[in-house]
């Protein structure tokens, strides 16, 4: 097998060697390259109508390569393995972080959307998850452009320091009716830029320069 159709509503899943045994690949919309490592390896295939969708986490990316549905809650470990992680479906409604050292330890990545790439600092480096329903959305600040990579939400107010890292942010998620104000050198200090809708590059002149936003 190295490719599918699957039609809105379903769900198949892969199985390596034989049903329910070994690596699974979950599909749940058209994938025109299951590519390696599942490409030629399927043994068994299970079709089922599409339920309560969950966020699946991939080790390629374009939602390829070996699988895992994530459940509401913690996710301390993966069963795709240790720092495997390139891809993840995340259905409306839900929200899942990731976590690079364990549940809440080491650098993070909040996702509200699929994210056919992680990204190069956040790919392979995923140790835990954590998946809520979604609440109030707030804007998210991410170390790589077109929100990927590390990237954690910010608070309304004064953001003295970035969660991210410093000189880290190369582009913003954020919410109507929000505002958010980087500045290089912390809080009313250095230059500023003052963005007011989602922007997947922050530009040349403040990539990896700020230090706090407003």
């Amino acid at each position: 097998l190295t490719s599918l159709r699957v039609p809105a509503g379903l769900k198949v899943t892969l199985w390596e060697n034989g049903l329910r045994s070994g690596n699974k690949m979950i599909c749940v919309r058209d994938t025109p390259d299951v590519r390696p490592p599942v490409n030629n390896t399927t043994s068994a295939i299970v079709v089922e109508k599409l339920v309560n969708a969950k966020v699946i986490v991939y080790t390629g990316s374009d939602f390829t390569g070996w699988s895992q549905e994530l459940d509401l809650g913690e996710h301390s470990s993966l069963s795709i393995g240790n720092d495997t992680l390139s891809s993840v479906i995340v259905p409306a409604g839900l929200k899942v972080t990731l976590w690079e050292n364990g549940l809440r330890s080491g650098k993070r990545m909040v996702c509200i959307s699929d994210k056919a790439d992680v990204g190069d600092s956040a790919d392979d480096e995923i140790s835990a998850a954590v998946v809520e329903k979604l609440g109030a959305l707030r804007p998210i600040a991410y170390t790589d452009v077109d929100y990927k990579g590390w990237g954690w939400e910010l608070d309304a107010g004064e953001n003295r320091s970035l969660a991210i890292g410093n000189d880290e942010l190369s582009s913003l998620l954020i919410p109507p009716g929000w505002r958010v104000t980087i500045w290089e050198n912390g809080i009313q200090a250095g230059k500023k830029a003052i963005f007011v809708k989602n922007t997947p590059a922050v530009g040349y002149s403040a990539n990896d320069e700020a230090s706090a936003a407003l």
